[in-house]
């Protein structure tokens, strides 16, 4: 999960970490990405973290020759 530390329409503390509980994974599956922000994180950030998902759960790409 993904979002900005200074998020004030989805404070932490109140809505993104129950959120995140309430996900239906094993803990050791579950990442929370805080980023320096508000609601919309850098994109930069959001696009590494969701690779670096993508690359653990779906296999790293293969480059062909």
């Amino acid at each position: 999960m993904v979002s900005g530390s200074d998020d004030f329409t989805r404070p932490i503390e109140t809505v993104i970490r129950p959120m995140f509980e309430a996900f239906g994974a094993r803990d050791s599956e579950k990442h929370l990405a805080l980023f320096p922000g508000g609601h919309v994180p850098p994109k930069n950030d959001v696009v590494r973290e969701s690779l670096d998902w993508l690359d653990r759960f779906l296999g790293k790409v293969r480059r062909v020759p």
